[in-house]
């Protein structure tokens, strides 16, 4: 997955003790009884470039509706201290799609909460509706499908070191700002 990072051998490393691991979003064709809940996902940022929409996450989901690449290495960061490789997640699974992963696109919310943190957004609780069940992923829209605690997030970078820090702050305005804005932590291309 991200050939510079260690290999992983325990699932409870991803898996954050206050997730709920609540099941009802996913599609009902998984097996819920196999398919295991994550409380992680990787950065899978897909933005538009102005002709197409380009993947500037560092591990994205090959698909050929946008352009890759679809695993970057360490030496393709430009920032690599301030680049996000993992956020904390709620409502995650590992088999299908949008589950280890938030790439922005809302679209996909019922394999997993997609939506990055975003400033210009109003507030109001970020809810997600699927199976014709309805869950509250945040309280505040602007955190997107980052998990908090006390409006803080855990987040990885792509340099190895984690720490936790206020979503808004990786992200700190979608709306105003170019895709590639130094601020964007979400975009690996940014100089």
């Amino acid at each position: 997955m991200w050939g510079t990072q260690p290999y992983m051998k325990s699932y409870a490393l991803l898996v954050d003790p206050s997730d709920p691991k609540d099941k009802s979003l996913w599609p009902d064709w998984m097996d819920k009884n196999t398919t295991l809940p994550i409380s992680y996902a990787a950065n899978a940022r897909v933005k538009w470039n102005g002709s197409a929409n380009q993947a500037v996450g560092v591990i994205n989901m090959p698909q050929d509706w946008y352009a890759g690449p679809y695993v970057v290495s360490q030496t393709g960061v430009n920032r690599v201290s301030e680049t996000i490789m993992f956020a904390s997640r709620y409502f995650g699974q590992n088999l299908w799609g949008g589950g280890a992963l938030i790439t922005g696109i809302t679209d996909w919310d019922f394999s997993g909460p997609q939506a990055v943190p975003n400033p210009t957004r109003d507030g109001t609780p970020y809810t997600v509706t699927s199976n014709g069940k309805t869950i509250t992923v945040n309280k505040d829209n602007r955190f997107g499908a980052v998990a908090v605690y006390g409006d803080q997030g855990i987040f990885a970078f792509t340099d190895g070191h984690a720490k936790s820090m206020n979503p808004i702050a990786t992200n700190p305005d979608e709306k105003n700002l170019p895709a590639e804005d130094v601020k964007n932590m979400w975009n690996y291309t940014r100089s």
